[in-house]
Order: structure tokens, then C-alpha cells, then sequence
């Protein structure tokens, strides 16, 4: 029954969003693959460095569309080497200072708003400041700007909000005695 619903429902989405579906699966699929029993230490060290070159040079070779896009759809390549980097990161056996333990958890306390705001805002932004093209060494502060406004107006939205979701829960729960 899912299955000829998600059939039904990819007619109507298109291709585009369909393929960002499968994307999306590629991060669920990091739940379900196993642990590895032979990468060990430096072997994981090895792979999520290896994948942070490639994503690298994979973003390096798409900065100019004109000079990859022929046959290749960028955002699954993309798509697979962040993959492996987070399956790395997720098995790497070593440990990971106090700070940066605090900075992850700050950082991931207002992702959800982040992706759920930036796309506005930055829709907004490039509307606003006529600026759509790609950053360059020239026109570069324009781009940096826009994405620090971003960032930060959503940490202020998931202060407001995502940061006070269960205080409020628990007032309405002994309010309406859910």
C-alpha cells in the first residue's frame, strides 16, 4: 500500500523532488548499515578523511556548472560522499574534547529550525540584494553575509521556539490535563 502510494505521489512531485527523496534515504540508510568489524583507528580516520577530500574536490569541480553537469547529476555524488563521511563519523572510535562536545550540541540544538528557515531567508535575501550568482573571490562578501544573516536569524527562531518546546508541552499538558 506505501509502495503504490509513493508511485502515485512521485507523479505528481516530479523528478527533481523525487530524486531529493532518494537523497534523503541515503541519510536513513546510515541507521540500518552495520558496523564495521575491520575498519579500525586510523582505518576510519582514513575513510572520513578521504571522503572530506572528495567532497572537496567534488565541490570544487561543481563551483563552475558549465564545466561538470554534462551526465552527472552532482547532488548524488555529493549525496554519497557525505554518506560515507557521516558513516565514518558515526564508527570513528576516537574520542572528542568537552568543547567540541558543547559546540556539537549547540550546533545541533537549532538544526531543525535551520532547516526549516533557510530557504526562505535566503530566498528572501537573494531577492532583496538582486544577488543570484554563484559566490567568486570577487563578489564573495555579498554570499557570506546572506548566510551568517541566515544562520543567525534562525538561531534566534529556534531560541524563541525549538528551545522552549517542552516547557511549553508540559504548561499545556497541566493546563488541559493531557
Amino acid at each position: 500500500m506505501y509502495a503504490l502510494c509513493m508511485v502515485a505521489i512521485s507523479f505528481f512531485i516530479g523528478k527533481w523532488m523525487l530524486a531529493g527523496f532518494f537523497i534523503w534515504l541515503l541519510g536513513v540508510a546510515l541507521i540500518f548499515l552495520p558496523k564495521p568489524r575491520r575498519l579500525q583507528g586510523k582505518h576510519i580516520s582514513r575513510l572520513i578523511f578521504g571522503a572530506l577530500f572528495l567532497i572537496a574536490v567534488q565541490l570544487a569541480l561543481t563551483f563552475d556548472p558549465r564545466k561538470v553537469e554534462h551526465g552527472i547529476n552532482t547532488d548524488d555524488v555529493l549525496a554519497i560522499l557525505v554518506m560515507a563521511l557521516l558513516y565514518g563519523l558515526l564508527h570513528d572510535p576516537c574520542p572528542v574534547s568537552r568543547l567540541y562536545q558543547k559546540f556539537a550540541a549547540q550546533i545541533a540544538g537549532f538544526s531543525y529550525t535551520l532547516y526549516l528557515t533557510h530557504l526562505p531567508m535566503l530566498v528572501f535575501f537573494s531577492a532583496w540584494t538582486n544577488h543570484r550568482r554563484q559566490p567568486s573571490g570577487e563578489g564573495f562578501l555579498v554570499p557570506a553575509g546572506i548566510l551568517c544573516l541566515t544562520v543567525t536569524y534562525s538561531y534566534v527562531i529556534a531560541m524563541i521556539f525549538e528551545h522552549n518546546t517542552d516547557r511549553i508541552r508540559k504548561r499545556l499538558e497541566t493546563t488541559f490535563g493531557a
